[in-house]
Protein backbone atom coordinates (compact mmCIF):
# COMPACT_ATOMS: atom_id res chain seq x y z
CA UNK A 1 0.00 0.00 0.00
CA UNK A 2 2.98 2.31 0.31
CA UNK A 3 3.04 2.74 -3.46
CA UNK A 4 -0.25 4.63 -3.49
CA UNK A 5 0.31 6.83 -0.47
CA UNK A 6 1.31 9.68 -2.76
CA UNK A 7 -2.42 9.95 -3.49
CA UNK A 8 -2.77 11.48 -0.01
CA UNK A 9 -1.66 14.69 -1.72
CA UNK A 10 -5.17 14.89 -3.13
CA UNK A 11 -6.60 15.32 0.38
CA UNK A 12 -5.53 18.97 0.72
CA UNK A 13 -6.41 19.45 -2.96
CA UNK A 14 -9.97 18.26 -2.27
CA UNK A 15 -10.23 20.51 0.81
CA UNK A 16 -8.98 23.50 -1.18
CA UNK A 17 -11.32 22.71 -4.07
CA UNK A 18 -14.29 22.54 -1.69
CA UNK A 19 -13.66 25.82 0.10
CA UNK A 20 -12.31 27.75 -2.89
CA UNK A 21 -15.12 26.54 -5.16
CA UNK A 22 -12.96 25.06 -7.92
CA UNK A 23 -15.90 23.12 -9.32
CA UNK A 24 -17.72 19.91 -8.55
CA UNK A 25 -15.74 17.84 -11.06
CA UNK A 26 -12.43 18.76 -9.40
CA UNK A 27 -13.88 18.08 -5.95
CA UNK A 28 -15.22 14.71 -7.07
CA UNK A 29 -11.95 13.59 -8.69
CA UNK A 30 -9.71 14.80 -5.84
CA UNK A 31 -11.85 13.34 -3.05
CA UNK A 32 -12.23 10.00 -4.89
CA UNK A 33 -8.46 9.72 -5.33
CA UNK A 34 -7.84 10.71 -1.70
CA UNK A 35 -10.21 8.02 -0.41
CA UNK A 36 -8.05 5.25 -1.93
CA UNK A 37 -4.91 5.66 0.25
CA UNK A 38 -7.00 6.55 3.33
CA UNK A 39 -8.92 3.30 2.99
CA UNK A 40 -5.58 1.52 2.53
CA UNK A 41 -4.23 3.02 5.76
CA UNK A 42 -7.38 1.95 7.59
CA UNK A 43 -6.86 -1.59 6.33
CA UNK A 44 -3.21 -1.63 7.40
CA UNK A 45 -4.09 -0.31 10.86
CA UNK A 46 -6.77 -2.98 11.17
CA UNK A 47 -4.28 -5.71 10.25
CA UNK A 48 -1.72 -4.36 12.71
CA UNK A 49 -4.31 -4.31 15.49
CA UNK A 50 -5.48 -7.79 14.52
CA UNK A 51 -1.92 -9.04 14.99
CA UNK A 52 -2.06 -7.91 18.63
CA UNK A 53 -5.51 -9.34 19.42
CA UNK A 54 -5.20 -12.88 18.03
CA UNK A 55 -6.78 -14.68 15.08
CA UNK A 56 -10.41 -14.67 16.24
CA UNK A 57 -10.66 -11.01 17.32
CA UNK A 58 -8.40 -10.08 14.42
CA UNK A 59 -10.65 -11.81 11.93
CA UNK A 60 -13.64 -10.05 13.44
CA UNK A 61 -11.90 -6.67 13.11
CA UNK A 62 -10.99 -7.34 9.49
CA UNK A 63 -14.54 -8.45 8.67
CA UNK A 64 -16.14 -5.50 10.46
CA UNK A 65 -13.81 -2.74 9.27
CA UNK A 66 -12.92 -4.16 5.87
CA UNK A 67 -15.73 -2.19 4.24
CA UNK A 68 -15.55 0.88 6.46
CA UNK A 69 -15.02 3.17 3.46
CA UNK A 70 -18.19 1.92 1.74
CA UNK A 71 -20.10 2.14 5.03
CA UNK A 72 -19.08 5.75 5.63
CA UNK A 73 -19.92 6.74 2.05
CA UNK A 74 -23.28 4.99 2.41
CA UNK A 75 -24.12 6.81 5.64
CA UNK A 76 -23.22 10.18 4.09
CA UNK A 77 -25.23 9.36 0.96
CA UNK A 78 -28.29 8.38 3.00
CA UNK A 79 -28.05 11.64 4.94
CA UNK A 80 -27.93 13.48 1.59
CA UNK A 81 -30.94 11.56 0.29
CA UNK A 82 -29.04 9.86 -2.56
CA UNK A 83 -30.69 6.45 -2.31
CA UNK A 84 -29.67 5.39 -5.83
CA UNK A 85 -26.02 5.89 -4.88
CA UNK A 86 -26.54 3.84 -1.72
CA UNK A 87 -28.05 0.95 -3.70
CA UNK A 88 -25.19 1.03 -6.21
CA UNK A 89 -22.59 1.14 -3.44
CA UNK A 90 -24.12 -1.82 -1.58
CA UNK A 91 -24.46 -3.91 -4.74
CA UNK A 92 -20.89 -3.10 -5.75
CA UNK A 93 -19.58 -3.99 -2.30
CA UNK A 94 -21.43 -7.33 -2.25
CA UNK A 95 -20.35 -8.30 -5.75
CA UNK A 96 -16.79 -7.13 -5.14
CA UNK A 97 -16.37 -9.10 -1.92
CA UNK A 98 -18.22 -12.27 -2.86
CA UNK A 99 -17.06 -12.56 -6.46
CA UNK A 100 -13.90 -10.58 -7.15
CA UNK A 101 -12.07 -10.69 -3.79
CA UNK A 102 -13.06 -14.26 -2.90
CA UNK A 103 -12.51 -15.55 -6.43
CA UNK A 104 -9.12 -13.87 -6.75
CA UNK A 105 -8.07 -15.18 -3.33
CA UNK A 106 -9.01 -18.74 -4.26
CA UNK A 107 -7.28 -18.45 -7.62
CA UNK A 108 -4.00 -17.05 -6.30
CA UNK A 109 -4.05 -19.34 -3.26
CA UNK A 110 -4.54 -22.36 -5.49
CA UNK A 111 -1.74 -21.30 -7.83
CA UNK A 112 0.68 -20.79 -4.92
CA UNK A 113 -0.30 -23.56 -2.48
CA UNK A 114 -2.14 -26.08 -4.63
CA UNK A 115 -4.93 -27.82 -2.75
CA UNK A 116 -6.36 -25.59 -0.01
CA UNK A 117 -8.24 -26.79 3.05
CA UNK A 118 -10.84 -24.86 5.01
CA UNK A 119 -12.83 -25.30 8.18
CA UNK A 120 -16.04 -26.88 6.89
CA UNK A 121 -18.07 -25.77 9.92
CA UNK A 122 -17.02 -22.14 9.60
CA UNK A 123 -17.64 -22.10 5.85
CA UNK A 124 -21.09 -23.68 6.33
CA UNK A 125 -22.03 -21.01 8.86
CA UNK A 126 -20.85 -18.21 6.58
CA UNK A 127 -22.67 -19.67 3.57
CA UNK A 128 -25.92 -20.01 5.54
CA UNK A 129 -25.58 -16.41 6.77
CA UNK A 130 -25.13 -15.17 3.22
CA UNK A 131 -28.23 -17.06 2.08
CA UNK A 132 -30.30 -15.80 5.02
CA UNK A 133 -29.11 -12.23 4.46
CA UNK A 134 -29.96 -12.43 0.74
CA UNK A 135 -33.46 -13.70 1.57
CA UNK A 136 -33.98 -11.05 4.25
CA UNK A 137 -32.93 -8.07 2.12
CA UNK A 138 -35.06 -9.31 -0.80
CA UNK A 139 -38.27 -9.46 1.26
CA UNK A 140 -39.10 -5.71 0.98
CA UNK A 141 -38.62 -5.86 -2.79
CA UNK A 142 -40.76 -8.99 -3.17
CA UNK A 143 -43.66 -7.47 -1.22
CA UNK A 144 -43.15 -3.90 -2.40
CA UNK A 145 -45.95 -3.99 -4.97
CA UNK A 146 -48.43 -5.36 -2.43
CA UNK A 147 -47.84 -2.74 0.24
CA UNK A 148 -46.46 0.14 -1.83
CA UNK A 149 -49.51 2.42 -1.30
CA UNK A 150 -48.65 2.50 2.39
CA UNK A 151 -45.15 4.00 2.64
CA UNK A 152 -45.09 3.55 6.41
CA UNK A 153 -45.59 -0.21 6.10
CA UNK A 154 -42.85 -0.43 3.49
CA UNK A 155 -40.45 1.43 5.77
CA UNK A 156 -41.41 -0.72 8.75
CA UNK A 157 -40.80 -3.91 6.76
CA UNK A 158 -37.39 -2.65 5.62
CA UNK A 159 -36.40 -1.71 9.17
CA UNK A 160 -37.57 -5.10 10.46
CA UNK A 161 -35.52 -7.04 7.91
CA UNK A 162 -32.51 -4.83 8.65
CA UNK A 163 -32.88 -5.61 12.36
CA UNK A 164 -33.10 -9.34 11.60
CA UNK A 165 -29.89 -9.22 9.56
CA UNK A 166 -28.16 -7.27 12.34
CA UNK A 167 -29.24 -9.83 14.94
CA UNK A 168 -28.00 -12.68 12.74
CA UNK A 169 -24.64 -10.94 12.40
CA UNK A 170 -24.37 -10.40 16.17
CA UNK A 171 -25.21 -14.06 16.84
CA UNK A 172 -22.62 -15.19 14.29
CA UNK A 173 -20.00 -13.09 16.08
CA UNK A 174 -20.85 -14.73 19.41
CA UNK A 175 -20.69 -18.15 17.77
CA UNK A 176 -17.32 -17.40 16.20
CA UNK A 177 -15.77 -16.10 19.42
CA UNK A 178 -16.93 -19.18 21.34
CA UNK A 179 -15.36 -21.60 18.88
CA UNK A 180 -11.85 -22.94 19.53
CA UNK A 181 -9.18 -21.80 17.11
CA UNK A 182 -8.51 -24.48 14.47
CA UNK A 183 -5.09 -23.49 13.29
CA UNK A 184 -3.47 -26.80 12.44
CA UNK A 185 -2.26 -28.45 9.32
CA UNK A 186 -3.41 -31.87 8.16
CA UNK A 187 -0.47 -33.57 9.85
CA UNK A 188 -1.27 -31.93 13.17
CA UNK A 189 1.52 -29.36 13.38
CA UNK A 190 0.52 -25.89 14.43
CA UNK A 191 0.65 -23.18 11.80
CA UNK A 192 1.96 -19.85 12.93
CA UNK A 193 -0.08 -17.00 11.43
CA UNK A 194 1.90 -14.70 9.16
CA UNK A 195 1.54 -10.95 9.06
CA UNK A 196 2.81 -9.09 6.01
CA UNK A 197 1.57 -5.66 7.03
CA UNK A 198 3.19 -3.01 9.23
CA UNK A 199 4.09 -4.04 12.78
CA UNK A 200 2.56 -1.07 14.58
CA UNK A 201 1.77 -0.91 18.26
CA UNK A 202 -1.83 -1.01 19.40
CA UNK A 203 -1.94 2.70 20.28
CA UNK A 204 -0.47 3.74 16.95
CA UNK A 205 -2.85 1.45 15.06
CA UNK A 206 -5.87 2.85 16.93
CA UNK A 207 -4.71 6.42 16.31
CA UNK A 208 -4.25 5.80 12.59
CA UNK A 209 -7.66 4.09 12.45
CA UNK A 210 -9.33 7.08 14.10
CA UNK A 211 -7.60 9.58 11.79
CA UNK A 212 -8.44 7.44 8.74
CA UNK A 213 -12.13 7.25 9.71
CA UNK A 214 -12.28 11.05 10.11
CA UNK A 215 -10.51 11.51 6.78
CA UNK A 216 -12.90 9.11 5.08
CA UNK A 217 -15.89 10.94 6.54
CA UNK A 218 -14.63 14.30 5.26
CA UNK A 219 -13.77 13.01 1.78
CA UNK A 220 -17.09 11.13 1.59
CA UNK A 221 -18.94 14.33 2.41
CA UNK A 222 -17.12 16.14 -0.40
CA UNK A 223 -17.60 13.23 -2.80
CA UNK A 224 -21.33 12.86 -2.24
CA UNK A 225 -21.86 16.62 -2.29
CA UNK A 226 -20.24 16.90 -5.71
CA UNK A 227 -22.26 14.09 -7.29
CA UNK A 228 -25.31 16.25 -7.96
CA UNK A 229 -23.55 18.11 -10.78
CA UNK A 230 -21.14 15.38 -11.88
CA UNK A 231 -23.91 12.86 -12.52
Amino acid sequence: MKGIRFLLLFFPVAVAAEFLHWGDLVIFAASALAIIPIAGLLGEATEALAEKTGPQIGGLLNASLGNAAELIITIVAIAAGKIALVKASIIGSILGNLLFVLGLSLLLGGLKHGTQKFDRTRISVDANLVILAAIAISIPSLFNELIEPNAQRVEMLSLTTAAVVLVLYALSILYTLRQPTTNHAAHGAAIEPTHAGPHWGARRALLIMAVAVVGLAVMSEFLVGSLEVVT
